[in-house]
């Protein structure tokens, strides 16, 4: 269908209302340049039938930030609000996207159906070995798991912040341990459109992907603190085992035995507790382990996350090895010998 509007009626009804006007005319001004940014070799030239990035989405997600939250705000008045007043955790999700709005991380608009779709635009830190495993966040924890994410080191770009600075963020804060051991390679950029499992909306991720190296001497740099299963009887704990241990390691046989979960496991290796160890920064206990690329995806999918947060419950974490954690202090040089031996490169993504 076309529809055909006379531009002189359009504008005077558009100046009516100061915040419609000043939107329209935003709207129009970024639609332009998508239309003279268009062409090869990164996109195709536009035509009286496609332009490149011109989505309303798209749009919108260029718009200086008074705009974006002005519409992102309305979006969130339009969508279906709980049902009943004593649905509390719905109200929090709600009160949670509107906070992501207001502070820049999260765009909401609505789509030619009526229904909300986010936008969240990223910054990860892909960190990886030789062997092509990567840097997993399963989640934080001081004597329970606070929450369980199985993703990649990385935020969302808020507003007025850029990649740069969500990545000196993460290497002075909570992956500061590491950070004289993690070498920055390059920075790629993809798109992916799924539903967010923290609001069960459709939301377009936008992630900037640094890649890194990790290297490392023979100094630890973390701690094992997990301990058996609960439900296998049996409390162990390895606060003594260092990282730089468990990068060479690569699930060599150890004496002790290792026993598989009970759930369905969508893996081709059984997770156990030591392959799970901490970083402590400034009071923050994070829990990472290595997993390559299909192994992340795979415990990333829907199907598999009920196995996921099953097997990341029955973890324990000892007081004694969180203490020991948290003294873990990174010291030494690194030699040449010592960092090309231990060089990696490999891959990791966040999404919310």
């Amino acid at each position: 269908q076309v529809l055909v509007l006379k531009s002189g009626p359009l504008i005077s009804a558009l100046s009516r209302h100061r915040l419609v006007r000043e939107l329209a005319f935003e709207y129009g001004r970024q639609y332009h340049k998508c239309v003279t940014s268009s062409g090869p070799p990164e996109q195709s030239f536009p035509t009286d039938v496609h332009i490149p990035n011109t989505e309303f989405a798209s749009v919108v997600s260029r718009m200086p930030y008074h705009f974006r939250t002005s519409i992102s705000m309305e979006a969130t008045a339009r969508m279906a609000l709980p049902k009943t007043w004593d649905d509390p955790l719905a109200w929090r999700k709600m009160a949670r996207l509107r906070r992501e709005v207001v502070q820049g991380q999260s765009i909401v608009v609505l789509n030619g159906k009526g229904q909300p779709e986010r936008i969240v635009t990223l910054v990860v830190l892909r960190i990886g070995r030789s062997d092509g495993q990567c840097l997993v966040e399963l989640g934080a924890r001081n004597e329970e798991i606070e929450n369980v994410t199985c993703q990649l080191p990385g935020n969302k770009l808020a507003q007025d912040e850029t990649s740069e600075d969500v990545i000196t963020s993460l290497l002075e804060g909570k992956l500061a341990p590491l950070a004289d051991h993690i070498e920055m390679l390059h920075t790629t950029e993809d798109v992916t459109f799924l539903e967010s499992s923290k609001f069960q909306i459709m939301t377009l991720y936008r992630r900037t992907v640094v890649h890194a190296r990790f290297r490392v001497g023979s100094e630890g740099v973390g701690y094992a603190v997990c301990t058996r299963s609960r439900h296998l009887g049996s409390r162990w704990s390895f606060n003594g085992l260092a990282l730089a241990d468990l990068i060479t390691w690569h699930h060599s046989s150890w004496s002790r035995e290792r026993k598989p979960m009970k759930d369905h496991n969508p893996l081709d290796r059984t997770l156990v507790a030591d392959d799970v160890f901490a970083l402590t920064h400034q009071g923050h206990t994070m829990l990472l382990m290595w997993l390559t690329e299909e192994e992340l995806t795979k415990l990333n999918q829907s199907e598999n996350q009920r196995y996921l947060q099953s097997w990341v419950s029955t973890l324990e974490c000892g007081s004694e090895a969180l203490a020991s954690a948290a003294g873990v202090e990174v010291s030494g040089s690194l030699g040449d010998s010592d960092a090309e031996s231990l060089t990696a490169e490999s891959t990791c993504s966040v999404m919310l």
